[in-house]
């Protein structure tokens, strides 16, 4: 798998990170790749954000063949 992700490699283990926000990277800096993973671990968003406390077990969710990523 690795060998098809040579961009992703090349780029995104050595973007460098943003002065003034250590938890972002440098905007300036080609981070095309990193977007990109972003966007696709995302998927299609409904606009609905859900914050609760990370105790017990998360919700759930009916089973619309669709991805769901806690984080």
């Amino acid at each position: 798998m690795a060998s098809r992700c040579t961009g992703w490699l090349r780029t995104v283990p050595s973007l460098p990170r943003d002065p003034r926000n250590p938890e972002d990277v440098d905007t300036k800096a080609v981070d095309h790749w990193l977007d990109a993973t972003s966007y696709g671990m995302a998927g299609p968003s409904a606009g609905i954000v859900t914050v609760r406390g990370f105790e017990g077990a998360p919700p759930r969710m009916p089973d619309t063949c669709e991805r769901v990523i806690y984080v």
